[in-house]
């Protein structure tokens, strides 16, 4: 119960800075790893900077991947037993709901071994000039270990699919080192 009850909230924490998503310029961010803690719930949220992608040849304009964690109280080095994932996308308005109507999915390739999020939930809001959507799921330490270090990553979200840049891995593998020590995971690469 407790371990739902930590993924709900981190699902809350996560979700909410998507539905108003900034767009990152060009400059890069200095800490790919984002720590917050929140004094009303007792609870430290650790997760990578958005990452996002513009795609202008699609029908949807920018999509991005956050993955985070969330620990109980003023902690940011509890070894969680759950990474969360969430995708989002934003869209402008004329184009439609592009992830309600598709597979609740966010599959990986890391080296060529599918990896596929657990409990891929979807939300969405529609603004005044854009709709904002977004998947969440969840992966083991283990699956988000041999994600982060496999050498060649591609993901598939709905009918979206494409490879992941080294930026984004480098943040996932930064949120990894935060989580877990050295040695803490049986780790088999």
């Amino acid at each position: 119960m407790k371990n739902i009850l930590l993924i709900f909230v981190l699902l809350l924490v996560m979700a909410a800075p998507l539905v108003r998503p900034t767009v990152l310029s060009g400059r890069e961010r200095e800490d790919p790893v984002v720590v917050r803690y929140d004094k009303f719930k007792d609870v430290t949220i650790v997760e990578t900077a958005p990452n996002r992608v513009k795609v202008l040849w699609a029908k949807a304009p920018e999509s991005g991947f956050r993955f985070g964690y969330v620990c109980p109280g003023q902690d940011s080095a509890c070894h969680p037993n759950v990474i969360l994932v969430t995708y989002s996308t934003v869209s402008p308005l004329g184009v439609g709901w592009e992830l309600m109507n598709a597979p609740r999915s966010i599959i990986f390739l890391a080296d060529e071994k599918r990896i596929a999020a657990h409990d891929v939930e979807w939300d969405g809001l529609a603004g005044p000039e854009d709709i904002t959507e977004w998947f969440t799921g969840a992966f083991s330490p283990e699956e988000f270990h041999q994600l982060v270090n496999a050498s060649e990553i591609e993901y598939q979200v709905g009918s979206f699919h494409r490879k992941v840049n080294q930026k984004w891995l480098s943040a996932w593998r930064a949120l990894e080192a935060k989580a877990y020590n050295q040695g803490d995971l049986q780790r088999d690469k």
